[in-house]
């Protein structure tokens, strides 16, 4: 950090440097640079995406690959898979005999309902991130976490599980606004949290549950590390791939 510029950010700070220093991009992105010191790698993601491009549309989950000019959902064979199972856990719950979820995808849920499915949520994601992402600060952690159930993240998990395509099915119209999006899918789970409190279901129902609730946290965490993981490579190009010490130097967190 010199006087007036970021080397995270690569931006203007101006005179509101201590406002700068505890914004939650700037933290997650120091976070993430020396989680990328600590390991490094030396593929670029749209490099990967591009020699992969005339292989994917052959391949029968194709389909799953929204846009391949961003990394906003990636995108592996093996991501794709793992959130086509979340996807059809989602689906099956909607169904007979199950019917866990019979208020949210069929629009029938109060609008006011996602502020407490986001209160429940951080509960999910806190739990999450503590097994994936190595110890850190209690600051550090929890501000990560409040940028994974995010209304930017939520968008993000909103599309690479096809959310829309399910609300067509009910003949419900898809969520266009980033708002609409992460308060839809906070509303989703608190729906899924209270469907074992207020309705009779199996233990394989429950479980499905478990599970539904289990990937969405997962895949918030990881959507967000991702995003991160993508921004860092870059900034590590920009400042000469810094060692540790030079990023001590830098005071980057």
């Amino acid at each position: 950090m010199e006087k007036g510029w970021c080397h995270l950010c690569q931006e203007a700070v101006g005179t509101s440097l201590g406002v700068h220093l505890s914004d939650r991009d700037h933290v997650c992105l120091g976070l993430f640079l020396y989680l990328y010191a600590l390991f490094p790698r030396n593929w670029a993601a749209s490099d990967v995406l591009k020699h992969a491009s005339y292989h994917q549309r052959f391949h029968p989950l194709a389909r799953r690959f929204r846009n391949h000019a961003t990394t906003d959902q990636l995108h592996t064979m093996s991501d794709s898979q793992r959130r086509e199972e979340l996807e059809c856990i989602i689906r099956r719950l909607t169904q007979a005999p199950t019917r866990a979820l019979t208020l949210t995808l069929q629009g029938r849920a109060a609008a006011s309902l996602w502020n407490s499915g986001e209160r429940i949520f951080k509960t999910d994601v806190t739990r999450i991130a503590t097994m994936m992402l190595p110890p850190m600060a209690p600051g550090i952690h929890s501000t990560f976490t409040q940028k994974c159930w995010g209304r930017s993240n939520m968008e993000r998990l909103y599309d690479a599980l096809r959310i829309a395509d399910i609300q067509k099915q009910f003949g419900q119209e898809p969520k266009l606004t980033r708002d609409g999006r992460s308060f839809f899918l906070r509303t989703l789970v608190w729906e899924l949290h209270t469907a074992r409190e207020v309705r009779d279901i199996s233990p394989v129902t429950s479980l499905l549950i478990e599970k539904a609730l289990y990937r969405l946290a997962y895949e918030a965490t990881f959507l967000m590390s991702m995003y991160y993981m993508n921004r860092v490579q870059d900034l590590t190009l920009t400042l000469g791939f810094p060692s540790m010490d030079a990023l001590y130097q830098l005071n980057a967190l």
